[in-house]
């Protein structure tokens, strides 16, 4: 089977989105890609929807190790008529993972992409050193600058790439923007359960897909969201200010205190503490003063960094 395996994260759009951008870009190269979601994926669930639109083949893996992140929401596992199984992996050239360290136990050129894993954050039993046995079992490791935890970028088997434009959203940034701050949907928690009731208003736009919100609608100043690195990372490459949550959560956190660092958004606090009439001026200013960190497209990233690896599988 000359195909390449996509096994994203299901713990939010930010996973699937990343891979679908790395998958279309290997298609332009001839590659075939198949996205891989677990049997247990509820049907409500938009990430299919999400990989259909992009006209990449999408089947199911039957697997509980496919169990990760806080927010995933899946069922428990049943009968199904999977497509594949973990042990059907090895047929693929190769699998791309985004954040998942169980694949490279059943492919040999499997490539991660990550800034952190699971096991480190949310199992406090996890054994780093085993961690790090199934780390070095990935041909590759490939984390975006910045971000990368540091357990991850000390193996020897680690590359940093640049920050990532998934669908070409860089083409906005000179786009005329309105005085509005919607709300950015991450698709891992309800954004209207988080933020403060008086924030919730009419004029305030959820938006569950800022690509196609784009292409339809007018460029909002800022957007409200969680600090997930695919929200960042959409905000960053279309130039909208991020307002970023403060949400108890480790990787969050980091995103957030990394993004804060930079200059590059700002906090929930700081917005609200602005008075009602001088929101928009100073969210003006702010974006006219801050610089924006390079982003570069999928498909350099595939030819610069998994082409590489490919060839040489």
């Amino acid at each position: 089977m000359d195909q390449i395996a996509l096994i994203p994260s299901m713990n939010g759009f930010g996973h699937t989105r990343r891979l679908l951008s790395l998958g279309t870009a290997l298609r332009e190269e001839g590659f075939s890609c198949s996205v891989l979601v677990p049997c247990q994926l509820l049907s409500s669930v938009q990430i299919s929807t999400i990989v259909l639109q992009k006209n990449i083949d999408l089947k199911t893996i039957c697997s509980d190790l496919y169990l990760d992140g806080p927010y995933s929401n899946l069922q428990n596992h049943q009968a199904c008529e999977s497509d594949f199984y973990p042990e059907d992996l090895h047929k693929f050239l190769a699998v791309i993972s985004d954040t998942l360290t169980w694949v490279a136990e059943f492919n040999s050129n499997s490539i991660l992409i990550a800034q952190f894993t699971w096991e480190k954050y949310y199992d406090s039993n996890f054994d780093d050193k085993f961690l790090n046995h199934k780390l070095k079992k990935f041909r590759k490791i490939l984390g975006l600058e910045y971000f990368s935890q540091k357990y991850l970028s000390s193996q020897s088997n680690f590359d940093q790439i640049p920050l990532i434009d998934y669908w070409g959203l860089s083409r906005h940034i000179n786009t005329p923007y309105s005085h509005a701050i919607h709300f950015l949907s991450s698709g891992a928690e309800d954004i209207t359960k988080l933020v403060p009731k008086n924030l919730l208003k009419k004029s305030n736009f959820i938006i569950y897909g800022l690509e196609n919100y784009l292409r339809n609608n007018s460029k909002p100043l800022a957007a409200i969201c969680r600090p997930g690195l695919g929200s960042i990372l959409e905000c960053l490459s279309s130039d909208i200010v991020p307002i970023l949550l403060d949400l108890p959560d480790p990787e969050l956190s980091l995103n957030r205190s990394i993004t804060l660092g930079n200059n590059w958004a700002i906090s929930l606090e700081e917005f609200q503490d602005y008075n009602i009439t001088s929101r928009i001026p100073k969210l003006e200013a702010f974006r006219f003063n801050r610089k924006l960190p390079k982003v570069y497209t999928p498909s350099y990233i595939v030819k610069n960094y998994i082409l590489k690896e490919l060839k040489e599988s």
